[in-house]
């Protein structure tokens, strides 16, 4: 058994909303026009708590949505709609260790724009725990 099966790592992220940007922060704009974004986060959250598992197994469950998806974590990743991003999450972080992911938002799914984001931040902040890994500010 891996010493550190069972271990909880768990993350929470505020939602952030946006006033005024239009999307003027995504390629091409900023290169073609000037502007400027005005957000601010919000007492809402993003959460993701993850477990470690003892075999070569990842498994994600939406608790919003009430789906999940499992995988191993040798195999390719397939995109099909399900918890896509936890996949893409995963797999820019490199995902090789066995873990349970369970996500939670305080808002109804849809509901905030921006939570997408954040989830994936959430899920980030935790995988990088899990993996050591360091990452930026950015």
């Amino acid at each position: 058994m891996n010493s550190s099966t069972g271990m909880i790592v768990k993350s929470k992220v505020p939602l952030r909303i946006g006033f005024s940007s239009g999307r003027i922060d995504v390629s091409p704009c900023p290169e073609k026009c000037r502007g400027v974004t005005l957000s601010a986060t919000i007492d809402k959250y993003i959460y993701t708590t993850l477990v470690v598992r003892d075999d070569e197994c990842i498994s994600a469950k939406s608790l919003d949505y009430d789906n999940y998806v499992n995988y191993f974590t040798n195999g390719e990743f397939t995109y099909d709609g399900n918890l896509d991003l936890v996949k893409a999450a995963a797999k820019a972080i490199g995902v090789t260790r066995s873990c349970d992911l369970f996500l939670h938002s305080d808002p109804p799914p849809g509901t905030v724009i921006g939570s997408s984001s954040t989830l994936v931040v959430s899920m980030i902040s935790s995988l990088s725990q899990l993996h050591s890994t360091c990452l930026s500010t950015y």
